[in-house]
């Protein structure tokens, strides 16, 4: 059965049970294969644009952590990313810059809201990166998000090794719990490798002695 969606995946789990006085708490198994989710991968990293035209600029709804901010002036001298740092750090910037517009030079991150100081004179482009929270299936349009259509099988394991209070000594739960675990395992290589390892390695010349 493919399970693309999370309708499909709620019908790919009844049928791995082989249970059908499931489907109130089959919702709840995949909610807490998302915590788990949440806990134990590394969040896929995004690159996207945001004005900043103010002090404060609302971040990407699925924006988890932001890892840069780089405004875009149209001067290379300039295009330095932001210090990004606590609330505190940030009142002591614009109590420096009190009364003075200017390129912002420094942020800090509040309620999924970026502030910067000083305050910008003019809008700014910013480049941001950041890693993308998960979004829930039962909240995500069409109940897809881009976990599930990456990778099924650790949706699908998660959810059923959270089966157990239903199946109680059911031998097939350390099955899908070790699937579940190794498919967290390969995944965060693959991320790792993506965003550290991509990089061209330097060719050596054989040298004759």
């Amino acid at each position: 059965m493919a399970f693309t969606t999370y309708t499909t995946l709620q019908a790919a789990i009844a049928n791995w049970l082989a249970r059908t006085d499931l489907t109130a708490t089959i919702p709840d198994f995949i909610t807490l294969a998302e915590t788990d989710i949440k806990r134990l991968i590394r969040r896929t990293t995004l690159n996207t644009t945001i004005i900043v035209a103010t002090e404060f600029t609302a971040l990407p709804a699925d924006c988890a952590e932001l890892r840069s901010v780089r405004l875009s002036t149209g001067l290379p001298e300039w295009d330095t990313s932001l210090i990004i740092g606590t609330v505190d750090q940030l009142a002591d910037e614009r109590a420096r810059w009190a009364n003075t517009n200017t390129r912002p030079l420094r942020g800090a991150v509040y309620n999924n809201t970026l502030e910067v100081a000083p305050a910008p004179d003019q809008a700014y482009t910013g480049i941001i990166t950041y890693y993308q929270a998960l979004i829930p299936l039962a909240t995500a349009p069409g109940g897809v998000n881009p976990t599930l259509t990456e990778y099924p099988d650790l949706y699908l394991y998660g959810a059923l090794s959270h089966a157990s209070p239903y199946l109680e000594d059911d031998a097939r739960l350390p099955v899908w719990q070790g699937k579940f675990q190794e498919a967290i395992d390969k995944i965060n290589i693959v991320v790792d490798r993506e965003e550290f390892g991509a990089g061209l390695k330097q060719s050596r010349i054989p040298v004759k002695f």
